[in-house]
């Protein structure tokens, strides 16, 4: 097995199989009074390039959008480049933060803030439909909510952690993943 250093983590070369442990969705959040709902994927994507600058171009109170994003590298922002922005770019005045949490703090401070965090991270924030698509757990199982990943395992060192790894993920308990509000992919 070989593997190949990427701006993405690891990539393997020569991959037996994939194993999907659970699923995790990308919550694309604003600060708690701010009283937009939602936005389609193409306003998303405007806001993000910098096209959209301005709480009134989607139907909220005028004012300048902040735009935090995560740092290059990250998964939820990998999934957000992939999904919502295309060929687009992110706005160089973004602010960038390193982590889920810095993002939802930053976001909790500024009421004119728009962020993208991991399920897990969406506390305190007002959490937007995309497509008229609330981020449920409901809608993140019926893969209905546009911005889904899953959380692979790569096997390729040894049978004996395939193994292992098959027994986490048909494991009805895991306990790991229900805490940081992962989804199960069975049951």
């Amino acid at each position: 097995m070989g593997f190949k250093k990427s701006g993405f983590g690891f990539v393997a070369l020569a991959v037996v199989g994939l194993l999907s442990l659970s699923r995790d969705a990308v919550a694309i959040v604003v600060n708690s009074s701010n009283p937009v709902t939602g936005l389609s994927m193409e306003d998303a994507a405007n806001i993000y390039s910098g096209k959209i600058n301005d709480w009134s171009g989607v139907g909220g109170r005028a004012g300048k959008i902040t735009v935090i994003a995560r740092s290059e590298g990250s998964r939820s922002r990998y999934i957000i480049e992939k999904k919502v922005m295309r060929q687009e770019k992110i706005i160089t005045g973004a602010i960038f933060k390193n982590s889920n949490s810095e993002v939802q703090e930053a976001v909790s401070r500024d009421a004119s803030a728009i962020g993208f965090v991991s399920l897990d991270y969406t506390h305190g924030l007002r959490v937007l439909a995309l497509n008229g698509v609330e981020c449920s757990i409901e809608n993140c199982l019926n893969g209905s909510y546009p911005l889904l990943s899953n959380l692979d395992y790569i096997p390729g060192i040894s049978l004996q952690q395939l193994e292992r790894a098959q027994n986490f993920a048909l494991d009805k308990r895991q306990d790991i993943a229900q805490e940081k509000k992962y989804l199960q992919l069975c049951k």
